[in-house]
């Protein structure tokens, strides 16, 4: 089990004290989950174009009624090997990513199988999804033993919270469970059932506070909606950044009423829902489908009290749906309609895709895509280790959406007769290359292919913030890394 710290909020719940009783007793056997086994190789954030040495991980997933096994997207993530394992051990298929979800860390697998091929699955009773669940619920963490005996734990729902996952900073309906789980040896993901259904997947447990995050069921029924058609669009997002209004100056300043409640909104990414609906920076959310929010941008859920407002979208709409927003604009109230769509990308993406971190190579420079994978290499303190030119996107990405798509990061520079004075550069952001203004890392093949007079010329954000390579030598020196044993000169995708 992989062990994460929980929210300031998560932790809050922990005065919601509830028993808890651990199954000693044999259980009857679970006829719905299978095992699963992935090896998984990510990469080098120094050299992008090389694996990590491999890890294994196993779990446990749920079959569902059409033959497909749910489980969260960290347990599957960069596998290079996938099978599926009855509970006694005996019988095993290989097994293949059918859709992944890193935001709300949701994957559905399936066997790799022709159609006319059988499965272990299909002897296998399918679990169905239960209703969403309240506070004080008694809900079941099943884990199994090596000799595929199962595991209880009963626990009660502490709380609901909109809790963010691993993968994306996102926040989605979760429960939060108290109770101590039982080491195991397959725990990394968990199924968690009450009368007999899937309530949800336990994603992160921490044992200090013996604390369990559960994604709900709600998000796995919007997730497997989502993937029926084989077109899968992701949750949808207003593509704003926002704060609450609760210091009383603040509210001042924006001439907000005693009952005024809402969410400032101090960013709008381009091409978002809230960019072509007309939502500006400086604009004050009120309400949401009807829905009024309070100074910390929470609203009065009719079953669940207090949530966030974010679950008004990421929690109740689609992709193409419309939200109706009430806003303040310079003390005037207006009602906006946006057409929800995907969340535009990161500047700094958690994680590379399933194709690995985009890079180039050009005599013997390095560039790739800053992600926060690359950021995290830095070490636990990397937040305050890192270089400061890359903690300020990181933490300002706004300030830099007008000049960049990705940010493009001259990473290393390898030693050799035409990048000699270079070899200290590293770190600075690409902005330009022959002319060509970079975007995006693809933007560095269209600069690349028309150097001036024989020279490619690249400027910086930094010093030395020009170098100059020979173009020429520039084809020989690729060359010879090829020869050398790089894989590849690049890896650019969309």
């Amino acid at each position: 089990m992989k062990f994460y710290l929980l929210s300031l909020s998560a932790v809050f719940a922990l005065f919601l004290v509830s028993c808890n009783e651990q199954a000693a007793e044999p259980q009857e056997k679970p006829n719905g989950f299978v095992r699963i086994n992935a090896t998984l190789q990510g990469y080098n954030v120094v050299q992008p174009w090389d694996r990590t040495p491999p890890t294994t991980r196993r779990g446990l997933g749920a079959v569902l009624e059409n033959g497909q096994i749910i489980t969260s997207s960290e347990m599957v993530a960069n596998n290079v090997y996938l099978e599926i394992e009855s509970a006694d051990g005996i019988k095993k298929e290989a097994a293949q990513v059918v859709v992944i979800d890193r935001e709300a860390n949701l994957a559905l697998i399936t066997p790799t199988r022709d159609k006319q091929e059988e499965s272990f699955i299909d002897e296998l009773n399918p679990i169905a999804l239960s209703e969403l669940l309240t506070p004080g619920t008694k809900v079941e963490t099943w884990q199994l033993e090596s000799n595929g005996q199962p595991t209880v734990t009963h626990t009660t729902v502490n709380m609901v919270d909109i809790l963010a996952t691993y993968g994306g900073g996102k926040g989605f309906f979760s429960y939060l469970l108290k109770g101590s789980l039982q080491s195991s040896s397959n725990s990394y993901t968990l199924p968690v059932l009450a009368n007999g259904k899937l309530a949800g997947i336990l994603t992160s447990y921490d044992s200090d506070e013996q604390l369990s995050e559960v994604v709900a069921s709600s998000v796995i029924e919007s997730f497997l909606a989502d993937a029926k058609d084989g077109e899968y669009d992701g949750f949808p997002s207003l593509g704003i950044g926002g704060t609450s209004i609760k210091d009383q100056a603040f509210r001042d300043w924006l001439d907000l009423g005693e009952e005024d409640g809402g969410v400032y909104v101090t960013t709008v990414l381009e091409s978002s829902a809230a960019k072509e609906a007309g939502i500006e920076v400086g604009d004050v959310i009120l309400a949401l489908d009807g829905k009024t929010l309070d100074r910390k941008g929470y609203y009065d859920d009719d079953q669940y009290g207090k949530l966030s407002w974010t679950h008004l979208v990421r929690g109740q709409k689609k992709v193409g749906e419309s939200v109706s927003l009430t806003v303040n604009r310079e003390g005037e109230k207006k009602e906006i309609s946006a057409v929800l769509k995907k969340a535009p990308p990161k500047l700094i993406p958690n994680e590379y895709r399933e194709q690995g971190p985009k890079f180039y190579v050009k005599g013997g420079v390095i560039f790739q895509q800053l992600t926060k994978k690359y950021l995290q290499a830095y070490g636990k303190d990397w937040a305050s280790r890192a270089p400061l030119n890359l903690l300020d996107l990181h933490l300002q990405p706004e300030n830099y959406r007008e000049k960049m798509d990705e940010a493009v990061l001259l990473t290393m520079v390898i030693p050799s007769q035409i990048t000699v004075g270079y070899e200290q550069v590293v770190n600075c952001f690409v902005e330009n290359v022959n002319g060509v203004e970079i975007r995006k890392v693809a933007d560095l093949e269209q600069g690349f292919a028309q150097p001036k007079e024989g020279i490619h010329t690249i400027q910086l954000s930094e010093a030395p913030y020009t170098i100059y390579l020979d173009a020429a030598a520039c084809e020989q020196v690729d060359q010879a890394l090829l020869e050398q044993g790089l894989p590849a000169l690049k890896r650019i995708y969309e």
